[in-house]
């Protein structure tokens, strides 16, 4: 597991997608629509953890450049590397959620 330094995850947060109406410091959104707390990085425990993941991984071409780097929250990001005991078998799709008036990502 890689060790990230402080800057590089406050510019990994700041690639969330910034959810209306809530604080953007604190809640943002993976591109998974999972939603995650800025103080929870790293906690893999919390509901609203989350960990910097690579768009594309390693054994693919991808590298550790900004570019390539993103917020995923830790239980998406165990369900992905889960997903499949293949790694050139792609992981289940999961669509991107458009932004939400709720923090807790679904519709009243």
């Amino acid at each position: 597991m890689r060790t990230w330094d402080w800057i590089t995850i406050q510019r990994v947060w700041n690639r969330g997608c910034v959810l209306r109406g809530q604080a953007p410091e604190l809640w943002r959104q993976d591109g998974f629509g999972n939603l995650i707390y800025r103080p929870a990085y790293g906690y893999w425990w919390s509901s609203h953890g989350w960990d910097v993941d690579l768009e594309v991984s390693e054994s693919l071409g991808g590298d550790h450049e900004l570019s390539d780097l993103r917020p995923v929250q830790c239980a998406e990001k165990r369900r992905q590397a889960g997903a499949s005991e293949n790694p050139t078998e792609a992981p289940e799709s999961r669509q991107a959620h458009p932004f939400f008036s709720t923090p807790w990502g679904y519709r009243r």
